[in-house]
């Protein structure tokens, strides 16, 4: 009976082991490529492991870098797909509460705002007592000053201040508050499609953007997490130019918000 037991067990500790070995070493260099802005790079590189693992259950941490990848890609119909498996395949992992924060995200991304709000109450309603309900608090403020509710939004940073006067979201909706006061006294509209932390990169963006006929540059903005070089394309005088720059710099691949 041991040895029968030995046989049995000897291929599966063959296999797996330098499957998991090579994983981990693939999944190092994808996040140093995540790391340096490299998102495509990240994205062929993760979705080639995925591919050797189909017959396996890949972690949830894969999914979640894959989804951020997608996201700054620009391809969120993949970056929802990816935070939806790790929330219904994976729902004892730590990761479940990060990954519904970041399909708000997405939807936010998508001006999905009805179905951003929905997963806002959701998530309350299911995660209380969770340490990341500021988080939550913080995108419902964001939503509705989009959807330029500003008494409603005022009423979610009150909850904040009062619930979290310590916490980082606080900090970062004022400051969000503040850039967009800053934004209005503008007279003009742009549409971003691209923020970094390293400079070459956001010059790397500009230059294609230029090449493809688009009047892009870079404004250099500081937050809580430190120097952003954020890539912006046109100053327009009216709303509905700069949405029509919207639909065209969307069809062009690239992920964008207006501003103000």
């Amino acid at each position: 009976m041991k040895k029968l037991i030995f046989i049995v067990f000897l291929p599966i500790t063959y296999y797996l082991l330098p499957i998991t070995y090579l994983n981990a070493q693939d999944f190092q260099e994808a996040e140093v490529l995540y790391l340096k802005g490299e998102y495509k790079q990240t994205i062929d590189l993760l979705e080639k492991i995925l591919a050797s693992h189909m017959d396996r259950s890949s972690p949830p941490k894969l999914y979640y870098l894959l989804g951020l990848s997608y996201t700054k890609y620009g391809n969120l119909l993949r970056a929802d797909d990816c935070f939806d498996i790790i929330v219904k395949e994976y729902p004892n992992s730590e990761l479940v509460q990060p990954a519904l924060i970041k399909l708000i995200d997405v939807d936010i991304l998508k001006v999905d705002y009805s179905q951003a709000l929905n997963r806002c109450e959701s998530f309350l309603n299911k995660y209380s007592k969770s340490n990341l309900a500021s988080e939550i608090l913080w995108r419902q403020y964001i939503i509705n000053l989009k959807l330029a509710n500003v008494e409603k939004a005022q009423s979610f940073l009150t909850e904040l201040k009062n619930a979290y006067p310590d916490c980082p979201q606080l900090k970062a909706s004022l400051e969000v508050q503040s850039a967009r006061e800053k934004e209005a006294a503008l007279d003009y509209f742009s549409v971003q499609v691209g923020s970094f932390k390293d400079k070459q990169n956001a010059q790397n963006l500009v230059d294609s953007l230029k090449k493809k006929g688009f009047d892009s540059y870079i404004r250099e903005t500081t937050d809580q997490s430190g120097v952003f070089f954020r890539v912006r394309v046109g100053q327009l005088s009216s709303r509905q130019e700069v949405q029509n720059l919207d639909i065209r710099l969307k069809q062009e691949g690239f992920p964008t918000k207006i501003y103000p």
